[in-house]
């Protein structure tokens, strides 16, 4: 039942990370990608404070140490704050389901960072995770109209595999994290975290003066509601599916995100074709192969 329920967990937090990249692309458009990733966490993080300030989850915080509010701080920065910069980078740059496809490889990261015991079905489903990705990202779509983009040649390759390495390091140390602090504090450290190094990072490059007038109504939505879906609903259900099964497990089961992403952006104009339902297809068999 345990496993189960992580498992549950797993593909609740996949549904709501294909659902973020779509909002980012929509809110991000007109936005340098640090400040567009700031306007996303500020809503978030307002709204998931509350909610862990009336949630039992708040009694921890009493038993938090020095050294693990650094920690999360820290990885905030890096897995919300540097790593998820560079996802809107990259959609900006390839659209959404190039660019989230392409960083939903960490999976490999944390199995590097993990060393967790994995057998050969789980190494095979990685793989054909992997391949999946690959033939997704590959796939011609309506996002790149005029001139065909290589995803996996340039900037463009470059950008989001910088947010699966920093998405997999995150993600390996906050498994290690997951037995002692709960994963609404988790999740609320790393907010703060990456809030923190983004507001330094913007207020540096001059971009907060003026801010309301840079801002509309639908950037600030977009961004907001992919925020909620992406680093607050779809984070805590991550951490939650950590917390009862194997890191191995479980990244594997969101990194099929993109899929979704892919399938979600079709609604929106993105062309259908064999390659693209060939990587949906392959994907989904390796998922069976990590979980089964």
């Amino acid at each position: 039942m345990v496993g189960t329920e992580g498992i549950m967990y797993g593909f609740a937090a996949c549904v709501c990370f294909a659902l973020a990249p779509v909002f980012y692309e929509r809110g991000s458009r007109d936005l340098p990608p640090s400040l567009a990733n700031l306007v996303r966490l500020a809503a978030t993080l307002l709204v998931f404070t509350g909610y862990v300030m009336y949630s039992p989850a708040s009694d921890g915080l009493s038993t938090l140490t020095f050294p693990l509010v650094a920690i999360m701080l820290g990885v905030g920065g890096l897995h919300f704050g540097a790593a998820d910069t560079l996802l809107i980078k990259g959609i900006q740059v390839i659209g959404p389901a190039r660019a989230a496809t392409i960083s939903s490889v960490y999976p490999i990261f944390v199995l590097l960072f993990l060393r967790e015991p994995v057998s050969a079905h789980i190494i095979a489903g990685i793989a054909l995770v992997t391949a999946g990705v690959y033939l997704v990202s590959t796939a011609r779509s309506s996002e790149i109209t005029e001139v065909e983009v290589g995803p996996w040649y340039g900037r463009g390759v470059f950008i989001p595999l910088g947010t699966a390495a920093g998405w997999g390091i995150g993600i390996a140390i906050f498994k290690t994290l997951v037995v002692s602090v709960s994963p609404e504090l988790l999740n609320l450290g790393q907010l703060i975290g990456a809030f923190l190094c983004l507001t330094v990072m913007n207020a540096a490059a001059g971009r907060l003066r003026g801010l309301g007038s840079r801002l509309d109504r639908s950037s600030v939505f977009y961004m907001s509601a992919g925020g909620f879906f992406g680093t607050a609903l779809g984070t805590l259900l991550m951490y939650k599916g950590l917390a009862l099964e194997r890191g191995t497990i479980i990244s594997s089961i969101t990194a099929a995100s993109p899929i979704l992403t892919a399938l979600i952006t079709l609604i929106f104009g993105e062309r259908v074709t064999a390659r693209l339902f060939a990587g949906v297809i392959v994907t989904v068999a390796g998922i069976v192969l990590v979980v089964g």
